[in-house]
């Protein structure tokens, strides 16, 4: 993040199997600050709820994903500057 303002996380691997899911709930909105590992979103999968901690700190930009919408391993889920 050092050069570019701006980092986008996306939907890390969720599982052998798990390919995809859906938004169920975002956990912060567009202004929060966040701290590494704080949880950013809730997807819901066939099998399981999981909550996607935030590998960086810094500040929300934008939520690229809604909730309800369908997301695979590596989309992107929200923007930090």
């Amino acid at each position: 993040m050092a050069n570019d303002p701006q980092f986008v996380v996306v939907l890390p691997p969720l599982g052998e199997s798990i390919t995809s899911g859906i938004v169920a709930a975002w956990h912060v909105r567009v202004g929060d600050r966040i701290v590494v590992d704080q949880t950013l979103v809730t997807v819901q999968t066939a099998k399981i709820a999981i909550d996607v901690p935030s590998p960086v700190a810094g500040q929300v930009v934008a939520l690229i994903a809604t909730v309800n919408s369908k997301v695979r391993v590596g989309d992107p889920l929200l923007r930090l500057g």
